[in-house]
Order: structure tokens, then sequence, then C-alpha cells
């Protein structure tokens, strides 16, 4: 089903001292840096931040699989036992994400490139 992990995402509550903090820790400054997301390419793998994470129920960092068929994986995964925290819903350039959590509350993302 999935074709990779894509991207790990960590909630923040604090974006600035995050930023600072990722900024050291990855050697180089974000490639995206807006109020809602902060992000950075590294070796093929995004890494993010999250201001929004935590009331996105994040506890903590969140690997995202990016997947063929986002809807029909979401379907499968909760058949599973996984439960679906954020359905599937656009975040632009025709791109899809889904949050579940597993049977721990372990969080999974999900991505579809569009």
């Amino acid at each position: 089903m999935a074709k990779g992990l894509t991207t790990l995402v960590f909630p923040t509550s604090d974006v600035a001292k995050s930023k600072e903090l990722f900024s050291r820790v990855l050697g180089t400054q974000p490639t995206f840096d807006e109020p809602f997301y902060v992000g950075w390419q590294i070796g093929g793998l995004s890494i993010g931040l999250d201001p929004n994470g935590k009331s996105r129920g994040m506890t903590g960092a969140t690997p995202v699989f990016e997947v063929d068929d986002i809807r029909e994986t979401v379907a499968a995964l909760a058949a599973a036992g996984a439960t679906i925290v954020e359905d599937v819903q656009p975040v632009g350039g025709g791109n899809l994400i889904a949050m579940l959590s597993d049977p721990d509350g372990n969080m999974i993302g999900l991505g579809q490139t569009g």
C-alpha cells in the first residue's frame, strides 16, 4: 500500500524555538516556512513542524506515508483497527492527507500526491 515514508512531522507549541532547534540539528534553514507549517528536505525525507499538531491529535513525531489511493488505504487501515482522526482532506496542489491512530494511539499520517 505505502510507497514509502516521505515525511516526519513534529507538533510544536513554539514554532520559533522549534525552528531554531531543528535548523541547528539539521544544519540548514527550512525550505518551507509559513505560520501553519515549517519544513526541511533532508536526504529525500521531509521534516516538518506543525503548530496545530497537538490540536489535531498528534502526541509526538508522526510518520507520513505516501500512498497511491488514500481513500482505499484509509478504509483498509480502519478495517484493520485504526481510528480515523482526520479523514481525507485537500492540502493544496491536488495533494491529499489523512491522519489515523493505531490501537495504542500512535499517529499514522497518509499522503497522496495530486
